[in-house]
């Protein structure tokens, strides 16, 4: 389940109702800050709007005070919604130097964005998998196995790939949401995505009868799988 090492993307949103000036200056130069480091970034939008299919959001908060400006940068997983990162900063109105705010800012949080990719690297990547079947989970289905209930199926392949104990956060009789950690490297130290992860999945539920599994990647984290 190996292929390309694909990026994470990143998106930048306003946690404000309106992008205002200093918004728009100080996500252009984040934006910039983020690139030259290697990052990918989409275009910034409101956070009221969607926030389409980025990894990670890049939220910028502006609060202006009397005499001064209160700005605050977060960075969050969008499978999972977990804050990664974050740095503050407090300045006078009249001591704003964007392009020095913006350093500052970035700096703390590259620092904590490193140790966030060198864990995944070392110890494995936290990956969402949805799993959406027209079949009660709990009918029987016939396998190279035997007969085994649908739901043990998937839990014994799930339980076999996952680094930790993988945590089911939803289910219900026809869908379950797994949270587990995956191998970024196999042992030839090719790359493994959600999407390869995704595939190796898709050909062992082909190896059972009456099911035809679909495979969508949502993003580098995150795959849903239609049974």
């Amino acid at each position: 389940m190996h292929g390309q090492n694909p990026k994470p993307t990143f998106q930048i949103i306003s946690a404000n109702q309106n992008q205002t000036d200093y918004f728009i200056q100080v996500a252009g130069k984040i934006k910039s800050l983020f690139e030259y480091h290697g990052f990918v970034v989409k275009d910034f939008q409101n956070l009221s709007a969607e926030q389409g299919k980025s990894d990670f959001n890049i939220v910028i908060s502006i609060k202006n005070s009397k005499d001064s400006i209160d700005f605050v940068l977060e960075i969050f997983d969008n499978c999972w919604g977990t804050n990664i990162a974050s740095s503050h900063l407090l300045v006078k109105s009249q001591d704003i130097d964007i392009k020095e705010l913006s350093l500052v800012l970035c700096d703390e949080i590259f620092g904590t964005l490193t140790s966030y990719f060198e864990d995944m690297f070392k110890n494995g990547q936290i990956i969402k998998l949805t799993i959406k079947s027209s079949t009660n989970l709990n009918s029987d289905i016939k396998t190279t196995k035997g007969t085994m209930v649908l739901f043990n199926y998937i839990d014994e392949y799930i339980q076999s790939k996952s680094l930790d104990k993988p945590q089911i956060t939803q289910q219900t009789e026809f869908d379950i949401i797994y949270k587990l950690k995956i191998p970024k490297f196999d042992n030839k130290n090719r790359s493994i995505s959600g999407l390869s992860f995704g595939n190796e999945l898709k050909k062992y539920f082909n190896s059972a009868s009456n099911l035809k599994p679909q495979l969508t990647s949502i993003s580098i984290f995150e795959i849903e799988l239609g049974l």
